[in-house]
């Protein structure tokens, strides 16, 4: 084989070993407890719910949580599917909660007693290193947790999830 594209070839490798380092050393994802689902408001014709999440950061640098992806479901009602972006950020060895909203097509499973629920999704999140940032800008890596839960009954809220205004928001 011919001297330079040995060279090129194991320049080549290099790279790709760094990259794969680098990239695992971004950090430690959160983990995700699925705590509760509550009915938020009951309607006529569809119910508002929270999903409760629990979030804790097992890492030494803060994880910035970009979108959850996820659904609930409840016997008897349609599924809800659904995206939520989020701007929050869980502070190094600190566990946070967050609530998601759901809205699911049925008024008389908010009405039921009790009423099981199943919930499951996947939280995209980045650490907040400069190597962490550049690689989920470049659509390299996009890390996430998945999480997976369920329940017997559903509570009362007193306050639907709301999005994070930015700064100086009104």
């Amino acid at each position: 084989m011919h001297p330079m594209r040995t060279a090129g070839i194991l320049a080549c490798r290099t790279c790709v070993a760094a990259l794969g380092l680098a990239m695992a050393g971004c950090g430690t994802g959160p983990s995700v407890r699925v705590t509760a689902v509550d009915l938020v408001t009951a309607g006529q014709e569809a119910s508002e719910y929270a999903l409760r999440l629990e979030l804790t950061n097992p890492g030494a640098t803060p994880i910035r949580l970009d979108e959850f992806e996820y659904s609930l479901s409840m016997p008897g009602a349609s599924a809800y599917h659904g995206k939520w972006i989020t701007g929050r950020t869980i502070p190094a060895h600190e566990t946070v909660t967050e609530s998601v909203p759901a809205v699911i097509l049925s008024p008389s499973v908010a009405l039921t007693t009790p009423a099981p629920w199943q919930a499951k999704g996947e939280i995209r999140y980045l650490a907040t290193n400069r190597l962490a940032q550049m690689l989920f800008d470049a659509g390299i890596q996009r890390p996430s947790v998945g999480f997976a839960g369920g329940g017997r009954e559903v509570g009362r809220a007193v306050s639907a999830p709301h999005a994070i205004e930015p700064s100086g928001g009104s």
